[in-house]
């Protein structure tokens, strides 16, 4: 019985022991654990203002173009430019000979005057009641027609000058002086790209985000890396 106790207690003892101990180890890790260093990445909040990008493919336009054609027939006097220059709005550009154009004025002239006395006279005797009321609407509609060529004349007149309708660069002339060109025939092209426009078509959802006045970034395969900065100055009514 005493063998037994003894056995009973010596396990009991041991028993204990293991206890302790394994207690002390957990002890120890919880320990280890707690104390291991934690990264942390931590950011203040702030306010700050965002944007909303869109980024679109448009074409490039010129500010102005103008083709340059003939309003009349006759044969080339002088080109007062060069292709490739600048030039000033105002700037003689063609001279197209004037000698008939200043004959055939002369000649309406000529032909207004007659007109003019004719319905004076016409005129004098309707009130007289020498001649019908016929014969003076005839006078007076001769006087008209006469009146109407000869402003047709100097407009032709004032024709045979071209100039340059805005500042710009001339383009390649395709006639020379000394040539004879008909009316609507092509002598050149005046292009003014100071600024640049850009074309863009914008989704149908960010158009009530569009308003004239918005900055627009615009890059260009012609100067890679660089950047050039515009306004928005048009938003076409229409939508595609």
């Amino acid at each position: 019985m005493t063998k037994i106790l003894s056995k009973f207690l010596l396990l009991l003892f041991l028993l204990l022991a293991v206890l302790v101990y394994t207690g002390c180890e957990k002890r120890k890790a919880g320990t280890y654990y707690a104390e291991m260093p934690v990264n942390v990445i931590a950011y203040k909040s702030k306010k700050q203002p965002i944007s909303e990008k869109i980024s679109l493919v448009g074409n490039m336009a010129a500010n102005e173009y103008v083709e340059i054609k003939s309003e009349i027939d006759g044969i080339v006097e002088s080109i007062g430019f060069e292709e490739g220059h600048n030039v000033e709005k105002g700037r003689i550009l063609f001279r197209i000979d004037e000698k008939k154009l200043k004959a055939s004025l002369a000649q309406t002239q000529a032909n207004l005057k007659l007109s003019q006395a004719s319905a004076d006279r016409y005129k004098t005797l309707i009130e007289a009641r020498v001649v019908s009321k016929q014969e003076y609407d005839q006078s007076m509609a001769i006087l008209e027609a006469d009146e109407a060529t000869v402003k047709l004349t100097k407009a032709q007149l004032s024709d045979a000058t071209i100039v340059a309708p805005f500042d710009g660069v001339m383009g390649s002339r395709s006639i020379s002086e000394g040539q004879f060109i008909t009316k609507g025939t092509s002598l050149t092209s005046i292009i003014n790209q100071n600024p640049m426009k850009a074309e863009l078509n914008v989704p149908e959802r960010y158009l009530s985000r569009v308003d004239q006045g918005q900055d627009v970034e615009i890059t260009v395969a012609a100067y890679p890396g660089k950047k050039f900065n515009g306004k928005v100055y048009f938003v076409a009514p229409q939508i595609d």
